[in-house]
């Protein structure tokens, strides 16, 4: 019972551990994922290409001068080479900027063409592929945003579990390079399952007091945001569901939220 109950918990923790224990694959992983972030939604589905919108006359002024400036000033950090470029603009005569707004235009009429065709090669079905990745790609951003500002509010640190204690223990007293991970793991959930009950209740309870302490920080911590307005860091199951009552005939309806007390 106790060898299922670690294999369990460690399907549970199995991408922490790796985190932990496979630093080089994760790197890798990392700058895969960020290589294929880099990537056209059109790109990510195997569609074609779709037509780049015109430079705008500033863009495509910059588009030339970039390259110029970088050239004569190659100590000159590129945030101080827009601004060379932002200033050279401003003295920019009024006939040259005419003439790179007609380019402009033109351009724009040769790219609402090129979309219009390329937008009836696509079919329904990858329009919703894209649809759908494009909500993919926004609710993604907004929880890393989230989880950004969350780590700027300082949110308190959930403590670790006993199990993960036990796992990250056993980390810095072996070599894990010189075997498989899969086997490391077997052995360190072996051992974890001979542990006496007496042993294993020390560490709980020592996580158990953590937890305590995690509830009430993270309560105050949660309370204080609610406060400050910053309803979208806080967790929902913390959160009690809006009250709404209405007093008296034509009178505004009133709302509260308030924060559980752990």
């Amino acid at each position: 019972m106790a060898i299922t109950f670690c294999k369990n918990r460690a399907g549970t923790l199995l991408i922490m551990c790796r985190g932990l224990l496979q630093c080089t694959q994760q790197t890798v992983s990392v700058a895969c994922s960020y290589a294929a972030s880099s990537k056209s939604l059109e790109d990510r589905l195997g569609l074609p290409p779709k037509p780049k919108k015109p430079l705008t006359p500033y863009f495509r002024f910059m588009k030339e001068m970039r390259p110029i400036l970088i050239k004569e000033n190659p100590t000159v950090p590129l945030t101080d080479v827009v601004k060379m470029i932002a200033k050279k603009w401003e003295s920019v005569d009024e006939v040259e900027k005419a003439k790179l707004q007609d380019l402009y235009k033109r351009d724009q009429i040769t790219y609402i063409e090129q979309r219009a065709k390329y937008d009836s090669k696509i079919t329904e079905d990858q329009k919703r592929d894209l649809q759908k990745l494009r909500h993919e790609i926004a609710v993604a951003k907004e929880r890393r945003a989230v989880r950004k500002r969350i780590k700027e509010l300082g949110r308190p640190k959930k403590p670790a579990s006993a199990f993960l204690k036990f796992i990250v223990a056993e980390r810095a007293k072996t070599n894990v390079d010189k075997q498989s991970y899969k086997e490391w793991h077997r052995k360190v959930c072996e051992k974890w399952a001979r542990l006496s009950e007496d042993e294993k209740e020390e560490m709980k309870k020592q996580c158990k007091k953590e937890m305590e302490e995690y509830k009430q920080q993270i309560s105050k911590w949660e309370e204080k945001m609610v406060r400050m307005g910053n309803i979208d860091v806080v967790r929902q199951e913390a959160m009690i569901e809006p009250s709404i009552s209405q007093k008296g005939k034509g009178s505004k309806l009133t709302s509260s939220v308030t924060v559980k007390k752990e």
